[in-house]
């Protein structure tokens, strides 16, 4: 599998299959080759080439047989076939472990904010911009904030799901409020 980034404001990733598998959200799916097949589970299969894009930046981490990551489920866009995947699921956000080997790729809205917790270090984050941390972070998640504590790396998206709030009703004018 051959696969390329580009992009500035709002990057794509390109991918080239030969004969090979990707598991890639179809929502994300740009265009792909008329070679390229779409199975069960997001699962996409054959010789050709696929572009998926993003709302701001990707990147791509590569998992040794060993190691594990744990991803916001909204902020997985592709993994190699050969990565595990587990829900891990909480009240407020769905998580996925995976595990290697093989590349995975994530997608934020925005930038990615990175930073690296050190030893029972704690940080309040916005739940929903929780992009991917460490298997060494243990978190409680809330429904506006979660607490992560280290160590371990963290990445954040920088843009923010705004809720926009009710603006006050007014009373619309009727001619009958003047009779």
């Amino acid at each position: 599998m051959h696969h390329e980034i580009a992009g500035e404001l709002s990057q794509w990733l390109k991918v080239i299959l030969n004969e090979e598998q990707i598991r890639a959200d179809a929502a994300c799916l740009l265009c792909r080759s008329g070679d390229i097949t779409l199975e069960e589970e997001n699962m996409f299969s054959g010789t050709g080439w696929l572009f998926f894009t993003a709302q701001g930046k990707i990147k791509e981490f590569f998992l040794d047989d060993a190691e594990t990551i744990i991803i916001s489920k909204h902020s997985l866009l592709a993994s190699h076939s050969t990565v595990g995947q587990e829900d891990i699921s909480t009240q407020y956000v769905t998580l996925v472990k995976v595990c290697g080997p093989g590349s995975i790729f994530i997608a934020g809205k925005g930038d990615f904010v990175e930073y690296f917790l050190e030893e029972e270090e704690t940080a309040e984050v916005r739940t929903s911009s929780l992009t991917a941390i460490d298997t060494t972070v243990s978190f409680h998640m809330g429904s506006q904030f979660s607490t992560l504590t280290g160590p371990g790396a963290v990445i954040l998206s920088s843009i923010l799901d705004m809720e926009k709030k009710p603006e006050p009703s007014q009373k619309e004018f009727s001619l009958f409020d003047q009779l």
